[in-house]
């Protein structure tokens, strides 16, 4: 477990490092970064957030193929960039076409994990999950995220914050310092892709 733990910091930062300084690289470490917090949060009986981080991952790679067909350049391009000129910015980050939710997208979004939730905590509650409810929650803020993200609603960072920080509360709950520490710094990787966000927004108005 510690080995796992120590791992999946490493991963995590690495990817936060990679993506703070707007390098694709970050794509590779997302399997890593999610797929070692899933393995740990499985381990503490967090059945639906081990689940949610896998989903995670899986649409950071459905975002970054949608990246590379938004820039007009082939995957062996892009990668072969990544290798031959890792210190040369050739692909500037366009400005991504950002939106915001209306109260009524919000107040959807709130029913349907009310809804969600109280579905998965009926079946959480009969596995032995370590804290039914907090689990489920935290699985449909982030689910409701991810589908916001697809559609580059800015608030969906915020959702994406707060599951991240229901995570935070599960590690906690099962003394799991490790996790604690990775999912710390998936909340600063949400900070810092919501800041940009904004101010991709505000260069557009």
């Amino acid at each position: 477990m510690t080995a796992l733990g120590i791992c999946a910091i490493i991963a995590t930062f690495i990817n936060l490092w990679y993506c703070y300084h707007e390098r694709i690289e970050n794509f590779f470490w997302n399997w890593p970064a999610y797929g070692l917090v899933a393995v740990g949060m499985f381990i503490n009986h967090a059945y639906a957030n081990a689940a949610m981080q896998i989903i995670q991952a899986g649409v950071s790679t459905y975002g970054f193929f949608i990246w590379t067909r938004h820039r007009n350049h082939s995957l062996k391009q892009m990668l072969y960039s990544m290798v031959h000129d890792r210190h040369h910015r050739s692909y500037p980050n366009p400005v991504i076409a950002t939106s915001r939710m209306p109260l009524k997208a919000h107040l959807f979004s709130l029913l349907a994990i009310i809804v969600m939730a109280a579905i998965l905590y009926s079946i959480l509650h009969r596995v032995n999950d370590i804290a039914p409810i907090t689990d489920a929650v935290s699985f449909t803020f982030l689910l409701i995220a991810s589908i916001q993200l697809n559609y580059k609603k800015i608030e969906s960072w915020i959702y994406f914050i707060i599951g991240d920080l229901l995570s935070l509360l599960l590690a906690y709950k099962a003394h799991n310092w490790y996790n604690m520490i990775a999912v710390s710094l998936l909340i600063v990787l949400n900070i810092i892709c919501f800041t940009r966000w904004l101010r991709s927004m505000r260069k557009r108005s």
